[in-house]
């Protein structure tokens, strides 16, 4: 399904108490500035209906197009929204050098429009972000675009002095046609905007880039999941991208996978980190299973005497001590059963009951009271612990006059990157100046140059 084209105009007229009106035809524009390519030279109806704000006069704002049912040769806007919550389209690209993909590991380029290093001079306190989504499409039907959660892969460019490296490598994780949407996201809060973004990272399969009717890719600051608080996509771009099967490293065999899989290593990207766990699981890792595995399955068979004490049966505990699996289960609730369980239910204040709290309590007071000798050492304790809590007060002050210093000398900063972003990573050269290889790109590199990621 085509991406329908979205507009920008003005309403200059309201009518029925603000409910309907007209979007004034010599104001509609592309969403991007550019020449409307409307059919029609009549102004646009448009109802509160297709809104989600109020109405007013002057206010400009985007939306597509429908055929208006009550007038020829006209047009009545729908999906409409004030525009201030869109971003620029188009105001941040990206290039694929080579069209033919080969490799997982695919090197790109991006770069920003004028009006964009403009806004980012104005607002150069502010934290900056490339937030990049590969996301596979499953499934096609007429009410929603399905995605394939497991699929989606988001990486960031974070911060503006890697934003003025203008390059880099994306990782594709398996085949297939796939949407690639970037984000130029703007924040004035650090800790939470950096957070929320690795939190994308790690939970891709949360964020769908297209809109509930599957015709139009999200970009409104309140429908993106990594978007909160003051953060803002300023610009973005989409295009389709296809990746060949054929470029994908070979599966591990099963057995191996089994292995990997005992010391949580059963899910490696790519051939690199597979070479090394590789390495430690047929090495190291036979002595500490064979360490683990006697531990684990010395303790399951004291579980089943405790059983065994307390009226159980220790029958179900012991039989998972000689398993023939490769790993003997601890997570079966083997030391408190069902039939156990009401002989150590403390909640609420009963917790004061469980034994461990009286008992040191009526042992500390008696030493108090029989051994005046310890007291001194009591004392010594309580003044240690008074000390921590005023070491950690003083530490959270030292820590916003830091963070105050930081954010003053984080500006000086940020206008030398600017001139960099200006430099390397500006729109309308064909063949930008290369940013100078930092460590980060040159290990992308090499590794792009060894190992292929699975698919």
């Amino acid at each position: 399904m085509a991406q329908q084209e979205r507009y920008k105009g003005i309403i200059n007229k309201l009518n029925g108490g603000g409910d309907y009106g007209y979007i004034k035809r010599s104001t509609i524009t592309k969403k991007d500035g550019s020449p409307a390519d409307l059919a029609s030279k009549k102004d646009v109806y448009i109802h509160s209906d297709d809104c989600n704000v109020r109405l007013q006069l002057g206010m400009q704002v985007t939306f597509t197009v429908i055929d208006d049912a009550t007038r020829e040769n006209a047009f009545r806007a729908a999906k409409v929204r004030e525009a201030s919550e869109f971003p620029v389209e188009g105001a941040v690209e990206i290039h694929f050098d080579d069209p033919t993909i080969d490799h997982p590991s695919v090197p790109f380029r991006w770069c920003i429009k004028p009006e964009i290093l403009a806004f980012m001079r104005d607002n150069i306190g502010s934290q900056w972000a490339l937030v990049i989504v590969a996301q596979k499409q499953c499934n096609d039907d007429s009410n929603y675009r399905w995605w394939d959660r497991s699929k989606t892969v988001i990486q960031t460019v974070n911060g503006a002095e890697r934003i003025g490296d203008g390059r880099g490598y994306f990782s594709f994780r398996s085949p297939g046609d796939y949407d690639f949407v970037t984000y130029l996201v703007k924040s004035n809060e650090a800790r939470r905007f950096w957070s929320r973004l690795k939190e994308a990272v790690d939970k891709p399969g949360e964020i769908n880039v297209w809109d509930s009717d599957g015709d139009e890719i999200r970009t409104a600051h309140r429908d993106l999941d990594f978007i909160s608080g003051t953060s803002r996509v300023i610009a973005y771009d989409h295009m389709k991208v296809s990746v060949p099967t054929e470029i994908f490293a070979k599966p591990l065999p099963d057995w191996v996978k089994d292995w990997l899989g005992y010391f949580q290593l059963n899910r490696p990207r790519d051939e690199c980190s597979m070479r090394g766990r590789i390495a430690f699981a047929f090495t190291f890792g036979v002595a500490l299973y064979l360490l683990f595995e006697i531990t684990k399955r010395t303790w399951v068979l004291f579980a089943g005497i405790l059983h065994f004490l307390f009226g159980g049966n220790p029958l179900p505990v012991w039989k998972e001590a000689v398993a023939t699996r490769l790993s003997a289960r601890l997570g079966e609730n083997l030391l408190l059963s069902d039939e156990h369980e009401h002989m150590m239910d403390y909640k609420g204040w009963k917790l004061l009951l469980v034994p461990i709290f009286p008992i040191a309590a009526v042992a500390l007071t008696a030493t108090w009271f029989l051994n005046p000798d310890l007291r001194a050492w009591y004392l010594i304790a309580l003044f240690g612990i008074i000390a921590i809590v005023l070491i950690i007060l003083f530490w959270g002050g030292m820590g916003k006059a830091i963070e105050f210093y930081e954010r003053h000398t984080s500006r000086q900063k940020q206008a030398a990157v600017l001139v960099r972003i200006e430099t390397y990573a500006m729109c309308g050269n064909d063949t930008p100046p290369k940013a100078p290889t930092n460590v980060r790109l040159l290990w992308s590199g090499v590794k792009r140059a060894v190992c292929r990621t699975y698919g």
